[in-house]
């Protein structure tokens, strides 16, 4: 029996060209995945500012809707008070229908002090009916602009007032503007 002759082993020399091969490979695909989960990371760090942004951006939004609300309202109901002395109410009328053509501008209720009933509306149907609007009775006792944002609209309570009383309440029903930030 004749026994094969036994290769002889290679030595450390003679192997290294294979570790540093199986060496490289690892290195690759470590570094691919460092890469990969960085990116990821980064990925997921843009998303959390660009939605903490877009909130942030939807609150000064808002705040500054509401405060030209304020400011916008209060020279109209100055307006409707002078109107209002003089009795002339072909006058509010007029107004009351070129304000309402004003973008996101809806609807523009005047309700009389005394008795709750709405003397004056861009829509006509609801002329000299108790006011239902979503506002409570409560808003024609403060004397302070109200506004109630749900239901994605804002509805602006501005008081007019006489020298000594209230005359009246204005309410104005405004749509939020949609927008999309992408």
């Amino acid at each position: 029996m004749e026994t094969s002759p036994s290769k002889p082993e290679k030595t450390f020399w003679q192997k290294l060209p294979r570790y540093l091969i199986i060496l490289l490979v690892l290195a690759l695909g470590g570094m691919y995945l460092w890469k990969y989960l960085a990116d990821q990371s980064w990925e997921n760090q843009l998303a959390t500012q660009k939605e903490t942004l877009i909130h942030r951006a939807d609150s000064l939004l808002q705040l500054n809707t509401v405060t030209l609300l304020k400011v916008q309202t209060r020279p109209l109901a100055w307006l409707v008070r002078n109107e209002l002395l003089k009795g002339d109410f072909q006058a509010l009328e007029g107004y009351f229908a070129q304000y309402s053509q004003e973008d996101n501008i809806n609807q523009l209720s005047l309700i009389d002090q005394a008795n709750g009933k709405v003397i004056l509306e861009t829509e006509k149907d609801l002329m000299g009916k108790p006011f239902s609007g979503e506002f409570p009775m409560s808003v024609t006792q403060t004397n302070e602009v109200v506004i109630d944002m749900s239901q994605g609209s804002y509805r602006v309570a501005v008081p007019i007032l006489g020298l000594d009383r209230r005359l009246a309440t204005l309410v104005v029903y405004y749509d939020f503007p949609q927008y999309s930030i992408n």
